[in-house]
């Protein structure tokens, strides 16, 4: 029965500590309206379509509908949709986004952009599913527990085979 009560405080304790070290984070993050990020200012996307379109100013660099990244970022349009700048209004007070093609939403500027997460050069720098430094640890951490489990047990068996 000590056995039994060793080996789970054991992993009750593996446990505690995994919490510890790697608390659970938020599965995605609330966005109160469509956006995109142009020149370091939040342009918030309206219902208001534009017909009057002058040159591409820019594109979606990055998207997350999770995280604030940097760059031409959008928690609702995909990399590669385009910004034009509207004749006869400055680009300081809205610009449209390419919504589907020739179809165009006016973008009004809202305030300055901070980012909470730095830009990634996607072709340099793939963003990873796995950090390797999570992988050493639950390696290590998976060691310690099957030697541990393991010291348990032949200690059990060598005390039932001496009486």
């Amino acid at each position: 029965m000590n056995r039994v009560k060793t080996i789970s405080t054991f992993f009750i304790i593996i446990a505690l500590i995994c919490t510890m070290f790697f608390p659970t984070k938020s599965a995605a993050t609330s966005w109160a309206f469509e956006f995109v990020v142009y020149d370091g200012y939040i342009y918030v996307v309206g219902e208001e379509t534009v017909e009057d379109v002058e040159e591409e100013i820019g594109s979606v660099t990055q998207y997350s509908d999770m995280a604030s990244l940097a760059g031409n970022f959008s928690n609702h349009y995909p990399v590669g949709t385009k910004y034009y700048s509207i004749k006869g209004i400055s680009a300081e007070e809205a610009i449209a986004v390419e919504e589907s093609e020739g179809n165009y939403l006016r973008a009004e500027r809202e305030a300055k952009y901070q980012s909470t997460i730095e830009a990634v050069d996607m072709e340099e720098k793939p963003l990873k599913s796995v950090d390797l430094s999570m992988i050493i640890i639950f390696t290590v951490l998976g060691l310690l527990a099957v030697t541990a489990i393991g010291l348990i047990v032949w200690k059990g068996m060598k005390k039932e085979g001496g009486q």
